[in-house]
């Protein structure tokens, strides 16, 4: 079996941004406003994912390989819509059903207050959900022949 270094690269590339774009840089406008649809708070977050999805193709010379700009460009939107989707989803689900909510802390900072178990379910099934949609960009440019 051949692998594909551009391809391996670009894998741990997008686990790479994933961390950065849901830990340092996302910021409390962005996790206090995912549960409100169309709220800029979101779209900003998700847009950081797809910005980091474009920057780790651009690294690993994917975008300057041939492969057509729209499939590139169909790849970064897909990523952006399928991050909002998933994070608006999950932050409603665990409202919904009381598994965790926003709070405050002793000094008043926002807090994520946890009440169930479930609330871990959800958050696990996010980030499975995150890292197929990786797995499908990889998917397309195997499709592609890289």
């Amino acid at each position: 079996m051949e692998y594909s270094l551009p391809l391996l690269t670009l894998g741990l590339l997008l686990s790479l941004k994933h961390f950065v774009a849901d830990g340092p840089l996302q910021t409390p406008y962005m996790y206090l406003n995912k549960g409100q649809f169309m709220h800029p708070g979101g779209l900003i977050h998700a847009g950081v994912h797809a910005l980091g999805t474009l920057l780790a193709l651009a690294v690993t010379g994917i975008c300057f390989s041939g492969v057509l700009p729209a499939l590139i460009a169909g790849l970064v939107v897909m990523d952006f819509a399928i991050h909002y989707g998933v994070d608006l989803t999950k932050v409603r689900l665990t409202k919904k059903y009381g598994w965790s909510a926003m709070g405050t802390d002793a000094q008043g900072k926002p807090s994520l207050n946890i009440y169930n178990n479930m609330f871990f379910v959800a958050l696990v099934a996010d980030q499975c959900l995150h890292f197929a949609t990786y797995v499908g960009i990889m998917a397309a440019f195997m499709a592609w022949g890289l």
